[in-house]
This record gives structure tokens, sequence and C-alpha cells, in this order.
């Protein structure tokens, strides 16, 4: 079951139903919407880089969540997040006037959007680092990792996505905890992977510091 077409018909197999086929796709994309939100491996990880002298920076149509956003031109430094009422204290003339430079520092989420501050006066090359979407599987995208990978989270999954549509289904507490078992295992053996061999560092935050001087780091 490593295509998209064999586990449609799977889906079917499994529901013990021939009438499916028009509905069996969006099982499929609900199955992926779900394991969108659970799953954050080594395999998701994606770099990109984007130049641009916008203080507004749309996100890539498959991100998911950074793991790091970094200015890498006109200077280099790591960019930290904030929360949006934290805006106008970073926006304040006297608190950029207190910066060793005016170059992008912080970004919060604007729906779709990022938004630099303080707003860049020239063009800035960004570069992220996320965890992507898994690619959705389709007629003309018949195959993807996790698909190759784990063919029974995708099952499972859309077995429990299906069951909404098909009316009340004994079965649904056995895929339920099946999909979730497959889903918690496949983030375990990425977890562990990681993890293995690396040494851990312990961090101190200094005690006492204002949001301020936390902002100006």
């Amino acid at each position: 079951m490593n295509t998209y077409s064999e586990l449609l018909t799977n889906i079917g197999t499994w529901l013990n139903r021939s009438d499916l086929t028009t509905y069996a796709p969006t099982f499929v994309q609900l199955a992926e919407a779900r394991l969108n939100r659970v799953l954050r491996t080594s395999s998701q990880y994606t770099r990109s880089q984007l130049t641009s002298s916008d203080n507004y920076i749309t996100l890539p149509s498959d991100f998911l969540e950074f793991k790091s956003l970094r200015l890498i031109s006109p200077k280099e430094r790591d960019l930290i997040e904030i929360a949006a009422h934290q805006m106008d204290e970073v926006n304040d003339t006297n608190f950029i006037a207190s910066l060793e430079d005016k170059q992008a520092r912080y970004y919060v989420y604007h729906g779709d959007n990022l938004r630099i501050l303080p707003a860049p006066s020239e063009s800035q090359t960004y570069e992220m680092n996320y965890y992507a979407k898994v690619p959705a599987l389709s007629a003309s995208n018949t195959s993807n990792w996790l698909l190759t990978q784990a063919p029974d989270a995708y099952l499972y999954h859309s077995l429990v996505a299906a069951t909404p549509f098909l009316g009340e289904d004994e079965r649904l507490p056995v895929w339920g905890q099946l999909a979730n078992q497959a889903t918690g295992e496949i983030q375990a053996a990425d977890d562990r992977r990681r993890v293995k061999g690396s040494r851990h560092r312990l961090g101190f935050r200094p005690v006492g510091s204002t949001l301020t001087s936390r902002l100006k780091a």
C-alpha cells in the first residue's frame, strides 16, 4: 500500500464498501489534516531563503511551524518571536533608537504572514527553517515519505475520518486507537533518532530580567 490508488482501494476494502470512490479522497484529505496537526518529524524539516524589503513576509504554502527564522544579510542573527501585544514596545521610537542597529530582530505572526520588526529600511535576506506539511496525495502525486514509511497511519486516520460520513460504526474506537498508536510511534521513533548520542546543555535565564532587556538581547 505505497501508492494513492492502493490507499483508496484499501479504504473501501476495510470499510467493506464499494460505493466510496467519490468520497475516499476526502477521507484521505481529512487524515492528512490530522497528521499535519500532530506530527513534527525530521522528515518534515524544510529550509528556504527569502529576500524582501517589506516588513510583511508571506509564509510558505506548506508551512506548519518554525524551527528557526534567521536574518542572514546584511547582518546575521536569529530572529525572536514576540507576542502581538509586544509590538508597541518594539516599535517605540526610543526603544529603536537604543538598539545597536536597525536590522530585523523580531517577528510576530499576522495571519498567513509574518510581520518583521523593526521595519526594514533596505532589502534583507532571511533563512527559514521550518516543519512542512506532509505533501498531499493526489492522482498526480501518488506517494510521499509518510505513505512509504507508515501506510498504517494513513489508512487508520482515513478510516477514522470516514466514520462520521458513514454514521455510527462500532469499529471507530479500534481504528482511533490504531491511528493514535501509529502517529505516536512515528513521532517517538523520530524523537529517539534525533536525541540519540546528543549532548544536552542546561540553559539559564537571568533572574529579574525585564521584557525590554530581553528584547534588546
